[in-house]
């Protein structure tokens, strides 16, 4: 999943099953985040650009030692590109070379 900073994140463990019972508690742990989140769905932003990890937890309802399943969701929060227009040109010519080769994106994202 890619986004930008700022944007809303729907997650979303409606998929989620139990085969011999039913789910009853959904919990999301964010590796960014000291709380959790429960719910079947849960809606968040992430304000800073990297690779951030959701990981949900279901329990079903029959008490024994297998009762929870955990599933990992991997969210890239793009970074924006840095722009650099090279050195000040002072010129009295009627052409120029203007040179942005040092421009960078921190995602390894191609600039075009």
């Amino acid at each position: 999943m890619l986004v930008a900073p700022g944007d809303y994140v729907s997650l979303d463990a409606r998929q989620s099953y139990d085969p011999d019972g039913r789910i009853v508690s959904y919990l999301w742990e964010f590796d960014d985040l000291e709380t959790t989140s429960s719910g079947k769905n849960v809606v968040r932003t992430y304000p800073r650009g990297g690779i951030w990890t959701a990981q949900l937890v279901v329990t079903d309802d029959s008490g024994v030692a297998n009762a929870t399943a955990i599933d990992d969701l991997t969210i890239r929060v793009n970074n924006a590109p840095v722009a650099e227009a090279g050195p000040a040109i002072n010129s009295e010519t009627l052409q120029i070379t203007l040179d942005g080769s040092g421009s960078t994106d921190a995602d390894g994202d191609s600039l075009i």
